[in-house]
């Protein structure tokens, strides 16, 4: 209950915010002050809301430009008074006294005499276009933010009255019209409107859902038309790097369980095997390479559908560009894929992240996911990767079959006839060049859709032929190329990654490991998980994949067609079991 009226009363103070932003319009500024500086008093707990109005009201953005000792003080003034949200006046505490005397009032040695010194609270905040003018070095003709703008706010507390703000204002700017549609161009999404966004993020909704919120209404651009185009709404500065910058922050304070990547990573998968799961942090590589590490986890939901059917094809792919270490340095994504015996669709069932290209941590990866869950494939789907193939063979020996993808092998392919199907002269034309090509990659066509061993082992001599006919088109490597039988393709992991990279990182790829960690485990499992319970639940169909379709197909075509009995195909009935004669080949039967 508590955390539906928490929800609600966010969700009122987001809709609050999108109406002000909403109707807070470029316009010339009304000046309401007589002179500048004007020095305003107001009660301390109320000066931030002052100082954010005033911003939204005028446009314009201040940064905090404090000094460094100054910073100092204020925090001992906010640990002495409080925060400004909740201030008070402290007690007087001997024990921080500058002259300390016994009970007899005399003065300890080694303290100081004199004047008692004083701890206040000074800030500084300049325009956002204060600075020195200059020109773009990119674009000579662009000028830059700063335009000497002298507006500035500075803040003071005192501590013989740590309640109330002293506020001298300078709102006289210089160098440009605060409130003017030329001027907004300059200005960035104001405070009011970061604090939506940030508001709107911490309620889990993503770029989609909040361009829709924010959208201009057709009544809204009719008037911006009208007012050519001088009364811009300032929810019109929110853009897709101000909710990206809202994003990447959100991440970071969610995920990083700690500064130090390492100790970070320490505390995910306590937390993961807290709630069921099992993790494996591998970072005792440094003699293999410096810095080299990897992470995987599991959770309790992956753990079921990946010990639903171990003889089902499991798909292991990688995709880079999704996160770096504590150092910058990208890492690397590893995903076991399988197809889910209840949805029908393809779901990651395990996850490595590591900051290394070599097989050593696929293989520290593979040999956990082997001995804690005791799971031993009879197929695994991968790329065309040298590396992976090596990790595989290392973990589960020569009996696994690995099935290449066809994809990738087609892509490898054409790479390779371009490479090595090479004519002897550059005066040949280019339509002869193409014409060899295609000859050969028509043979690799025919040795990959073969169906049987002696369709393979034909397409396979007309590709010696074709070689020994064409050897001074230097074409004799082509057949040094091809050492696996068995080809495939890879869709679910290569779908599994585009879905991740597109749906739930967007743009965010720099993040730090920890980041994709939470974005993998608090995200992409939770959806994976709302989706198998609504199967369960009959609330969405199972996806069927083409040959089930097509036995499906043939079923009802069978029922359709004629008065058929499937009584009569029944061919033993017992307790617990049923044996039915194959609709389509008479030898077989099902249980």
């Amino acid at each position: 209950m508590s955390n539906n009226i928490h929800n609600n009363h966010e969700s009122s103070l987001v809709n609050a915010a999108i109406h002000i932003l909403s109707t807070t319009r470029t316009n010339s500024v009304e000046t309401i002050y007589a002179e500048s500086p004007v020095t305003i008093v107001i009660d301390r707990v109320e000066w931030e809301k002052w100082f954010l109005d005033e911003q939204t009201r005028t446009f314009c953005t201040f940064y905090n430009r404090t000094g460094g000792n100054a910073r100092v003080k204020n925090t001992i003034f906010i640990e002495k008074f409080g925060s400004h949200a909740q201030p008070h006046t402290a007690l007087p505490n001997p024990a921080h006294t500058s002259e300390q005397q016994d009970n007899n009032g005399l003065l300890h040695a080694g303290t100081k005499r004199g004047r008692k010194s004083t701890v206040n609270f000074n800030e500084v905040w300049y325009c956002h276009r204060a600075g020195v003018p200059r020109q773009s070095i990119r674009n000579p003709g662009q000028t830059l933010l700063p335009c000497n703008c002298a507006a500035k706010v500075v803040f003071r507390c005192e501590e013989n009255n740590p309640l109330k703000m002293y506020i001298e204002y300078h709102w006289q700017h210089t160098g440009h019209t605060v409130g003017s549609s030329n001027d907004i161009q300059y200005t960035p999404a104001g405070r009011k409107a970061r604090h939506l966004i940030e508001s709107m993020v911490n309620q889990q909704m993503t770029w989609s859902s909040i361009n829709h919120a924010i959208r201009v209404d057709r009544v809204e651009l009719m008037r911006i038309r009208n007012s050519n185009y001088t009364k811009i709404p300032a929810i019109k500065k929110i853009s897709y790097q101000t909710v990206y910058y809202a994003m990447r922050k959100e991440i970071k304070r969610r995920s990083q369980l700690d500064h130090v990547l390492s100790a970070s990573l320490e505390k995910w998968g306590t937390k993961i095997e807290s709630e069921g799961g099992h993790y494996h942090y591998n970072n005792n590589m440094d003699h293999i390479q410096e810095g080299m590490f990897a992470f995987g986890f599991i959770t309790e939901f992956q753990k079921e559908v990946i010990l639903e059917d171990q003889t089902t094809v499991v798909c292991m792919d990688s995709t880079h560009g999704t996160c770096v270490d504590g150092d910058g340095h990208r890492c690397f994504l590893y995903t076991l894929v399988v197809r889910s015996l209840v949805t029908g669709k393809g779901c990651p069932v395990a996850w490595m992240l590591t900051n290394s290209e070599t097989h050593y941590p696929i293989v520290s990866w593979l040999e956990w996911v082997r001995d804690t869950l005791e799971f031993s494939p009879s197929q695994v789907m991968i790329d065309n990767s040298d590396t992976e193939i090596k990790a595989l063979r290392d973990v589960f020996g020569d009996e696994l079959v690995i099935l290449i993808c066809h994809w990738h092998i087609i892509r490898a392919w054409k790479k390779n006839i371009i490479k090595k199907v090479s004519p002897i002269s550059r005066a040949i034309r280019t339509d002869i060049v193409r014409a060899k090509r295609a000859a050969a990659l028509d043979i690799l066509f025919r040795m990959m859709s073969a169906k049987i061993e002696n369709d393979f082992d034909n397409a396979y001599h007309d590709l010696n032929q074709y070689c020994v006919r064409n050897s001074s088109w230097d074409c004799s490597s082509l057949l040094l190329y091809f050492d696996t039988d068995l080809l495939n393709t890879n869709a679910y992991t290569e779908s599994w990654h585009r879905t991740l990279k597109e749906t739930y990182l967007a743009n965010i790829h720099s993040q730090r490991v920890d980041g994709l960690v939470y974005i993998l485990y608090e995200l992409v499992v939770v959806d994976f998980m709302n989706y198998h319970c609504d199967i369960h639940s009959n609330l969405r169909r199972r996806v069927l994949n083409r040959a089930e379709k097509n036995r499906q197909r043939l079923a009802l075509d069978l029922s359709d067609a004629i008065d058929f009995d499937a009584e009569m195909m029944i061919v033993e009935q017992h307790v617990g079991s049923i044996t039915v004669a194959s609709f389509t080949q008479g030898d077989i039967n099902y249980i």
